[in-house]
């Protein structure tokens, strides 16, 4: 697998065992690496940005996580 999506996985397994923070971290990595090497239209990519508003939500960080989820809705 790619580096993003090595990323993009670790991020989303720290999610599932509830550590949002790292989560966080982990998927800012994945959408770095995506932004330089994926299409803009990639699948993967707007599936990175669509995680990342949902967990931004569980930490109640609502207004960073919607413009996550209006980039997501762009790809």
């Amino acid at each position: 697998p790619s580096l993003a999506a090595t990323y993009s996985d670790l991020g989303q397994l720290l999610c599932s065992m509830e550590n949002y923070n790292e989560a966080v971290s982990y998927l800012k990595k994945a959408i770095d690496v995506q932004s330089v090497s994926s299409s803009p239209h990639d699948a993967a990519f707007a599936k990175s940005q669509y995680i990342m508003a949902t967990i931004l939500v569980k930490l109640r960080r609502c207004e960073e996580a919607v413009v996550y989820a209006k980039r997501a809705v762009q790809i």
